[in-house]
């Protein structure tokens, strides 16, 4: 059998997991939160794919990309967009995800389940999230870390210390990148769109989602004409 080997988990870290990431429901969250719910999937998918080998494809990004494509057969995409839409098919679970708003504070709800079974297989739950250990990224974290003890994934105490390390400023800047692109993604003006993807790229250029982000803002501006009115 083949030696897996990485500074962030022992063992195979779950090669053989697939997961597709379903669209959050989502309850009062108001317009001006509307990015919530695409960060925290967004940061949910980087974190679980960063810290294990567990293969993850996020469905409301698909969706997304097919509307797009529907829309415009000449829009600009990569093959790794086409790759993930074929993956999806393949997920063997699924991970079902709640965000409710309350009065001063946020219930948040993560549940893998298998598609064929509708078995939960692993499940975290926060009731009283504050809305800056959301904004934060630190009870996403917390989530994954839970989860994967469920999964059976073993983080090393490398990848423990970098996954929870909110706080350490230049260790992981995931956490605002996937904010940018978030915001950027719910707002209808492009101008905004464009310049939050830019504020993300130039943050961690390393970025695949934000570099894409930013390349479609760009498209959509142009088509605009923009700066030809300009």
């Amino acid at each position: 059998s083949p030696i897996f080997f990485s500074l962030f988990y022992e063992g195979d870290g779950g090669k053989d997991i697939t997961i597709e990431i379903q669209k959050p429901d989502i309850i009062n969250i108001m317009e001006d939160s509307a990015w919530i719910p695409e960060f925290v999937i967004n940061t949910l998918q980087d974190d679980i794919t960063k810290y294990s080998s567990i293969s993850v494809v996020d469905i409301q990004n698909i969706d997304r990309i097919s509307q797009a494509l529907a829309r415009d057969e000449s829009s600009i995409f990569s093959e790794d967009d086409f790759v993930e839409i074929g993956n999806f098919k393949q997920c063997k679970y699924m991970l079902i995800s709640s965000i409710t708003g309350k009065f001063s504070s946020y219930a948040l709800s993560f549940k893998i389940t298998d598609k064929e079974t509708a078995q939960t297989i692993a499940a975290f739950n926060e009731p009283n999230c504050t809305f800056e250990d959301l904004e934060s990224g630190k009870i996403l974290k917390e989530a994954v870390a839970d989860l994967f003890i469920q999964l059976d994934v073993k983080l090393t105490e490398k990848g423990k210390d970098l996954l929870l390390a909110i706080k350490n400023v230049g260790i992981d800047k995931s956490v605002e990148v996937q904010k940018l692109v978030a915001k950027a993604n719910v707002t209808e003006d492009n101008i905004e769109s464009l310049i939050l993807t830019t504020q993300a790229t130039l943050l961690d250029n390393s970025s695949k989602r934000a570099r894409k982000a930013k390349v479609k803002s760009y498209e959509k501006v142009n088509a605009e004409g923009i700066g030809t009115d300009v």
